[in-house]
């Protein structure tokens, strides 16, 4: 450990990025990736049931309107299984960019509200009308539970070049609510495909309110492949429901949408306005920056064991935007130094 003593990350080999010839002839086999809802366990699913993978024969929809494009996607709920089968398939009529590296897209896809960034797409280079044909599992799901939750679709240009890769664009996003999918008592399966055109985020900071303010220091050393976390201080929290604010900082780090590391400041006892001084170290190379994300959670400890806790959330890294993109990519420009910010809360960021 360096002269910046603090806790230490767990290590862990993040899943590489992939990238895709979008020109390829070789036959499709399906990439799937999963996330198991609690209390339930793995369960493989035979993709030559579904009939939503193979050739796209669902006819693209017109409207002049449609500036930012249209994303075409497939969902196969198995309700013995409690399963339910995202296939993100393509999307056509992508903006072209100024940027000298031109269109590389990916889809960001969430959970809401459960998992802010739960999976993304390969990403496909220089494709307007990117084909993607990712599947991605999601487990118990009951019938009762899926209609609580919306899967968010986010189309992000990424760029490759050192100085660039944290200023990724996006192009649009769309938002599904699975209550759409009309689930019927006396049916074992439903499936839906479906085009929709992708519309811009909304402003950063909408969902802010008044949930308060936390201070962080980022710093990554390249050479030595170390990111330090060093959660400051929070200001202005509300008042709990319970009349007794107990908060504490929740860190995960990811890559490449993999969880990495975990860790967790002290419990500040009533305090709406807490100071930490808490440093974490997490080792993170150079190659793997690029696509590291970093959450913070703020929960207030005495309301966890009534089901609730959760006081604020703030982005930093590859899946962030607004502050917590700008005081990431200020680290990237000047490493070794220790880049210190303030970040609102937010609900739910993705």
């Amino acid at each position: 450990m360096d002269k910046d003593s603090g806790v230490s990350g767990e290590e862990n080999s993040p899943a590489k990025r992939k990238k895709a010839n979008n020109g390829s002839n070789k036959p499709f086999t399906p990439d799937k990736k999963r996330l198991d809802l609690p209390d339930n366990s793995s369960i493989e699913i035979n993709l030559n049931e579904i009939g939503f993978i193979g050739e796209d024969k669902t006819p693209s929809p017109d409207n002049t309107d449609g500036s930012l494009g249209k994303i075409r996607f497939a969902l196969h709920y198995n309700v013995a299984k409690t399963e339910l089968q995202v296939n993100i398939i393509k999307a056509v009529d992508l903006p072209i960019t100024d940027n000298k590296e031109g269109i590389n897209p990916l889809v960001k896809i969430s959970l809401l509200p459960q998992q802010f960034c739960w999976q993304r797409t390969k990403i496909i280079e220089g494709a307007p009308d990117p084909v993607f044909n990712e599947t991605f599992v999601i487990s118990g799901f009951s019938k009762d539970r899926i209609k609580e939750y919306e899967l968010k679709f986010r189309v992000v240009n990424f760029h490759d070049s050192f100085k660039d890769r944290y200023g990724d664009d996006v192009i649009g996003e769309i938002l599904f609510p699975l209550s759409e999918l009309k689930l019927m008592e006396n049916r074992p399966s439903f499936s839906i495909t479906k085009w929709l055109y992708l519309a811009p985020p909304p402003p950063f900071g909408m969902e802010a309110g008044d949930l308060g303010e936390l201070c962080v220091s980022l710093c990554f050393r390249p050479i030595s492949g170390r990111l330090i976390v060093t959660v400051t201080k929070i200001r202005g929290l509300p008042k709990a429901i319970a009349d007794r604010t107990d908060p504490y900082v929740k860190l995960a780090l990811y890559c490449d949408g993999v969880r990495l590391s975990k860790a967790n400041t002290r419990v500040k006892r009533r305090s709406l306005n807490p100071v930490y001084n808490e440093k974490f170290n997490f080792n993170v190379s150079a190659d793997q920056i690029s696509l590291t994300t970093v959450v913070l959670k703020i929960v207030n400890h005495s309301e966890i064991n009534v089901g609730g806790g959760g006081l604020g959330t703030v982005i930093l890294g590859f899946d962030s935007f607004g502050s917590g993109q700008e005081q990431w990519k200020s680290m990237i420009e000047s490493p070794s130094r220790h880049i210190e910010k303030w970040h609102k809360l937010h609900k739910d960021v993705y």
